[in-house]
């Protein structure tokens, strides 16, 4: 009995690992090959390439609503939950999300900081106008192009 446990227990482990390993590589499934061959099945799955898919798969992954994952580049099918790399989706929505913030927080910042060298460059053809080095007309047309 002791014999029997021991063995649905290794099998169960080996069935694991070659499972994850086999989705790792893109394919599905895997179990019951790790459960029945166990260091085999490991082999077996350890020795396949990696799944590729082509340009038109991945864009009709994402078309249906699949995601790219931001780490691999991995393109998933919108049901599973965590990448081949281990990047979960969820994880990789608010990385995603983090990303959009800071380069949105980015290109503000920049527009303000071009808005203020643009009125301190106004500022200084202003006091050009002042001092007479050069006429309305040169002004409004600097002014026209700053603002």
């Amino acid at each position: 009995m002791e014999y029997l446990i021991f063995i649905v227990i290794c099998g169960s482990i080996f069935g694991y690992l070659t499972k994850r390993l086999n989705e790792k590589k893109g394919y599905e499934g895997g179990f019951w090959l790790g459960f029945i061959l166990g260091v085999i099945g490991l082999i077996i799955v350890a020795c396949k390439e990696e799944k590729r898919i082509n340009f038109a798969e991945e864009q009709h992954l994402l078309a249906t609503g699949g995601w790219k994952c931001y780490k691999c580049g991995t393109v998933n099918p919108i049901d599973k939950r965590v990448c081949r790399c281990g990047v979960a989706k969820q994880e990789h929505a608010e990385t995603i999300k983090a990303v959009e913030e800071a380069r949105a927080k980015e290109e503000r910042k920049e527009e303000s900081e071009k808005e203020l060298h643009n009125l301190q460059k106004l500022k200084a053809y202003k006091d050009l106008l002042d001092s007479g080095a050069i006429t309305q007309e040169e002004f409004d047309k600097k002014k026209a192009e700053l603002l």
